[in-house]
């Protein structure tokens, strides 16, 4: 495994304001920012700073190409059959994969981490369709109780507008 480095004796929150400034920054202006850092009591180089800056700004690019390439997907084939969705998942586990690979994980180490992985995609993949099935089948239910004429349709709508509210849809 990776050796710790001096950005990792960092709490949490300073992680974080730490990322925050980085992205604000352009992540650029690495010896303000190991200044600061040693005011807090920390001892970081620039050079540290700077290392854990291009890590960071990978970690950003690979975000954003990722949102891209769902972009792009759902754009060309739509998500009618949540191929999205599966995209998505494959595109995840290839990419921790080739992440783990990278890191020189052992064989015994990464399996179990690209199970566990994979897993969790899936799951998450199962809540998006399971979310798409209770959209759709709501509003089925809702066209058919405006189709009966002796429903209010105000009262519906305000109900309706209220279930979409409670379940963020």
């Amino acid at each position: 495994m990776a050796q710790k480095t001096a950005i990792d004796q960092l709490s949490d929150e300073h992680r974080q304001q730490l990322n925050e400034r980085l992205i604000s920054e352009g992540f650029f202006g690495y010896q303000a920012l190991a200044d600061w850092l040693n005011s807090l009591g920390y001892q970081i180089s620039r050079s540290s700073a700077q290392r854990y800056s291009k890590k960071l700004e990978r970690k950003v690019q690979a975000i954003e190409d990722a949102l891209l390439t769902a972009k792009i997907i759902n754009e060309q084939v739509g998500d009618d059959k949540d191929l999205l969705s599966e995209a998505t998942v494959r595109f995840v586990q290839s990419e921790i994969f080739q992440g783990l690979m990278a890191l020189d994980v052992p064989p015994e180490e990464a399996l179990p981490l690209c199970f566990k992985s994979a897993k969790a995609v899936s799951e998450l993949a199962k809540a998006s369709r399971d979310t798409k099935k209770f959209q759709q089948d709501m509003a089925r239910l809702q066209a058919e109780l405006e189709e009966d004429p002796n429903n209010d349709k105000p009262t519906l709508a305000t109900v309706f507008d209220h279930i979409k509210q409670v379940y963020g849809l």
